[in-house]
């Protein structure tokens, strides 16, 4: 089983990727597109987390309300087993990475490394500095927020979910 402290490093920004332990997922349950859908839905929703009849209308727009139901949970089962396949069996096992609570599917947050999520939380907090400055600082000062400004743009690695 996985090491509940590894979390997994998750790619938007050009090239979409997803690693556990290094590994880059590829193959089995993880090249399924309804698999890769639901993730990417997760990944691009407000706080990551999303009631399963939104995701049922989402991903199965035209699918009969049961039909829907029974597509989601089979999707939600084989993420999870996509991201831990040694997940044990049933109802009663819980997942590291996905919680599905009274009916809400959400990405456990301290368990995924997202890189857009760096790049927000990053650029928000330089945000913060450039806008405290009084307007009085030092030369070393403006060359160390430079180069905060530097690293930042460097995490930027292209177009979102392109």
């Amino acid at each position: 089983m996985i090491d509940v402290t590894t979390p997994l490093e998750v790619s938007t920004l050009g090239r979409f990727e997803v690693r556990r332990n290094r590994d880059l997922l590829t193959g089995g349950n993880w090249s399924r597109r309804k698999v890769v859908d639901l993730f990417k839905l997760l990944l691009s929703v407000e706080q990551h987390r999303l009631h399963r009849e939104q995701v049922q209308e989402i991903l199965w727009p035209n699918s009969p309300l049961e039909q829907a139901a029974n597509s989601f949970g089979k999707t939600l089962y084989l993420l999870r087993r996509a991201f831990e396949p040694d997940l044990p069996a049933g109802k009663g096992s819980s997942s590291s990475y996905l919680l599905l609570d009274h009916d809400t599917l959400m990405l456990i947050p301290d368990s995924l490394k997202i890189d857009a999520d760096v790049f927000e939380s990053s650029t928000k907090q330089l945000q913060a500095k450039i806008r405290s400055r009084s307007g009085k600082e030092s030369d070393v000062q403006n060359q160390a927020l430079l180069d905060e400004f530097d690293s930042v743009l460097a995490l930027y690695g292209g177009d979102y979910l392109a």
